[in-house]
């Protein structure tokens, strides 16, 4: 399958498989287009792998199973920070409201790379990560130790 047959296939079955996603993930919009958007993302990537003879219908709605079964156990572990604890600020990052929020177990390093991170859309985090000097999965490993450490103080304040 050659880069041209992608386009083809993205062409005839995005839609399709936007929907589905809609369909599973119903409360959650920007959830289920960044899941389709994933399942042609791994199209690309994978599509020298694949031989013409293979369903690709099937190939992609058993890939978009896996995404949102992926995406639905991320969420369930991800952070929940209180909305009386931070805000958007004007570019669409975190900031402190007061002090003694939960951001103030952070380093001004740490604040800076997860409001440039939250406040950014996926492609610019790669732009992230060359500003912080790392590389993209570094990135994330930086922010998931970020979300941890958030996390606890949370759940100190919550506890206290």
């Amino acid at each position: 399958m050659r880069g041209e047959k992608v386009e083809i296939i993205t062409k005839q079955y995005y839609d399709s498989i936007k929907a589905y996603c809609h369909a599973r993930l119903s409360d959650d919009f920007h959830g289920a287009e960044d899941c389709t958007q994933e399942v042609f993302f791994i199209l690309f990537r994978k599509h020298l792998l694949l031989n013409d003879s293979e369903k690709i219908k099937t190939w992609l709605y058993k890939t978009a199973d896996k995404v949102i079964s992926n995406y639905l156990r991320k969420e369930r572990n991800r952070l929940q920070i209180p909305l009386e604890d931070v805000e958007l600020s004007d570019d669409g990052g975190l900031s402190d409201i007061l002090d003694g929020t939960p951001l103030d177990v952070l380093t001004e390093s740490e604040r800076r790379m997860i409001t440039a991170y939250y406040g950014a859309d996926a492609a610019s985090r790669q732009q992230i990560a060359d500003q912080f000097g790392m590389t993209l999965p570094a990135l994330y490993v930086a922010i998931s130790r970020i979300k941890k450490k958030l996390k606890a103080a949370i759940d100190t304040n919550e506890m206290a």
